[in-house]
């Protein structure tokens, strides 16, 4: 089953370096099979994170605005396992 894993600041930083370690997580794990949703103000910063958590293997999900993650969460998955909230406000 897979574990739905949202990560907000995605695009850089700490949240970037979280959204690698749980694709690279689940490379040699068979119990461990993330979804990541990744939140991020800059999308294109967001893109290149979600690229390379897909040369993973890893499912992976991009979204600019929290909203729209709540609204998907909320129609397609029901649920999340974890939310990371990895945030710097100007």
């Amino acid at each position: 089953m897979k574990k739905i894993i949202i990560i907000t600041g995605a695009g850089k930083g700490i949240g970037k370096s979280i959204a690698l370690d749980f694709a690279k997580a689940a490379v040699n794990n068979n119990d461990f099979e993330p979804l990541l949703i990744l939140a991020s103000r800059t999308f294109s910063d967001l893109e290149s994170v979600a690229t390379e958590c897909r040369s993973y293997g890893t499912e992976t999900d991009i979204m600019q605005h929290i909203r729209a993650v709540w609204v998907k969460i909320n129609i397609y998955y029901y649920k999340s396992d974890l939310m990371i909230f990895s945030l710097v406000y100007h």
